[in-house]
């Protein structure tokens, strides 16, 4: 059974475990779209150090393949 806290809309107390719950579904959907742009990023971080390590990569061949022919 929920119950709806006092001086607060957003909140339901459930009184089987007495746990409170946020029911505001726009804080929740705020919330999920947070973590998300989080979440991409760290990805997009993560892209852009993998990028540069091939770029170093790249270089040192190049370097070898010039140094090869003098």
């Amino acid at each position: 059974m929920l119950v709806k806290v006092k001086d607060n809309d957003s909140l339901v107390r459930d009184m089987n475990t007495n746990s409170l719950l946020n029911v505001n579904k726009g804080a929740l959907k705020k919330h999920d779209m947070i973590m998300r742009q989080k979440e991409n990023a760290k990805k997009l971080a993560n892209d852009v150090e993998s990028l540069k390590n091939e770029m170093s990569d790249i270089k040192q061949m190049l370097q070898l393949l010039i140094d090869r022919e003098k």
